[in-house]
């Protein structure tokens, strides 16, 4: 798993960057950070498993520096844990944990996306870049492009963020969002969810569209409680907790 890692980023195959920075000035340590977030977030590292920073510094061709700061953000994060006599290690991933990450967010973005649709209302905002991505999600081919529906959710729910114009409750749900991320590989299979996504952002895009911050709301609380049973729907399929 580790060496298949290493070939590809020698031989340079970028991986998404989920966070960029806004300056697009990215450090030794951020290049780190999303590089290793990255993979956790994909599952390259199984829950539970134990890794050294010479391991990972090795890995991602970094110096221990940049490598300790990327690790000691995501240990705030709670995606990697350190404990004594066990060392450094991928966090265990459960329904609980999920569920109540999920319900963070759910309670974060309904208040953004609230924001955003009263904005609007009163002139505020222009909502080109939300439509734009709505558009390109119904070109594309559902089934074929499960993966880029999923990147254009991203960007959706980042631009909610920026248009809402609350840093505060942005910073909370980014911080969120850095733990949740890794459970979405779970279900990135479910091809049936690519048209539901579809018509899921364009009801919400109406919502935002109609002023009304009570209706926007409602609708992604039902977009994020849909993405939410298919979480769970995968945890009780599986006959071992993943905690173990």
């Amino acid at each position: 798993m580790h060496k298949s890692l290493c070939f590809c980023i020698q031989m340079g195959m970028n991986m998404i960057d989920r966070f960029e920075h806004l300056n697009n000035k990215t450090s030794a340590a951020d290049w780190a950070f999303n590089q290793l977030f990255g993979s956790i977030a994909d599952g390259k590292f199984a829950p539970g498993e134990r890794v050294t920073e010479t391991q990972l510094a090795d890995i991602l061709g970094v110096s221990r520096t940049p490598l300790r700061e990327a690790v000691r953000r995501l240990e705030v994060a709670g995606v990697l844990v350190r404990s004594p006599g066990r060392g450094l290690r991928i966090a265990p991933m459960s329904a609980k944990e999920m569920w109540r990450l999920s319900m963070l967010r759910e309670a974060l973005e309904s208040l953004l996306v609230r924001y955003v649709a009263e904005r609007y209302r009163e002139g505020e905002i222009v909502l080109d870049r939300l439509e734009q991505i709505v558009d390109h999600m119904k070109a594309i081919d559902a089934q074929a492009g499960l993966s880029l529906l999923l990147q254009l959710g991203r960007d959706f729910h980042r631009e909610l963020s920026v248009l809402a114009d609350d840093p505060l409750t942005a910073r909370m749900l980014e911080q969120v969002m850095v733990s949740f991320e890794r459970y979405r590989h779970l279900v990135d299979h479910k091809q049936h969810r690519a048209s539901e996504i579809v018509r899921e952002h364009m009801s919400l895009m109406a919502a935002i569209r109609s002023g009304d911050g009570d209706v926007a709301g409602k609708e992604i609380r039902t977009h994020l409680q849909n993405a939410r049973s298919l979480y769970g729907e995968y945890f009780a399929s599986m006959n071992t907790n993943l905690e173990k």
